[in-house]
């Protein structure tokens, strides 16, 4: 077989440590706490349905974090100058999201007997990276967006209903 040759091709070799293990990305605070708020929506019926990709995304980041504290570093959390004390965990996360949702959610939308429907959901991305989170029966519906500052935990959590 003869060798091709390709004019103006050339071959670009770029150096093995390019990829760090170091680095993290920026958006992963919020991925972790918009999965949270997922499935703390999700909870709220019979059964939903999603059909968006990047739940999946979400859910990758979420599970990268340990589940629970260790007894033996409950100690070293209570100590402000470790570095253990600034680590969230899943469990911690959903705790804030769920105070967010009795305190945000809960009484705001309009979605009679909702723990008996089946809902179908949306993961709407937003033009930062974020996304809205869209649930809906057909009939009624509603969207979820958390309020994130750059750093630090969510403020709270933006509800609108569709029938609205």
């Amino acid at each position: 077989m003869a060798k091709q040759s390709f004019a103006g091709y050339k071959e670009v070799r770029l150096p093995d440590n390019r990829y760090s293990d170091s680095y993290k990305n920026p958006m992963s605070a919020t991925f972790r706490y918009e999965y949270a708020l997922y499935e703390a929506a999700c909870a709220l019926f019979g059964s939903v349905t999603c059909r968006s990709m990047c739940i999946e995304r979400l859910r990758l980041y979420f599970l990268d974090l340990k589940h629970h504290t260790d007894p033996k570093e409950e100690g070293a959390a209570d100590d402000p100058l470790t570095e253990k004390a600034s680590q969230k965990t899943q469990m911690s996360i959903r705790d804030e999201i769920e105070s967010l949702m009795k305190r945000d959610v809960l009484g705001k939308i309009n979605f009679p007997s909702m723990h008996e429907c089946h809902a179908e959901s949306r993961a709407i991305p937003d033009e930062n990276g974020a996304h809205t989170f869209v649930f809906t029966d057909g009939i009624y519906g509603f969207s979820l967006k958390l309020q994130m500052p750059k750093k630090g935990s969510p403020k709270g959590i933006l509800v609108a209903n569709l029938d609205d």
